[in-house]
């Protein structure tokens, strides 16, 4: 079985907002990358989310994906 993990819990600190809700095209970043993600061979997808994690559930809410919230948060 081929799976991909896509970490996508960064809180884009430097950016302000977070970049994997920004427009691209007709979709966001984060909807593109897990569109590419399901068209490819991989069998399951498990992403990762962190800061924001309701707003990018609402993203990928009909793709057939894992979530997974990191509620860790380091700081250094």
């Amino acid at each position: 079985m081929v799976l991909a993990i896509f970490v996508a819990a960064g809180e884009s600190h430097r950016m302000g907002r977070p970049k994997l809700l920004l427009a691209f095209g007709s979709n966001s970043i984060l909807g593109k990358t897990i569109d590419n993600l399901l068209s490819s061979r991989v069998e399951e997808v498990i992403l990762v989310l962190g800061t924001r994690a309701e707003a990018m559930k609402q993203v990928i809410a009909a793709r057939p994906v894992n979530v997974v919230v990191n509620l860790i948060t380091i700081r250094g």
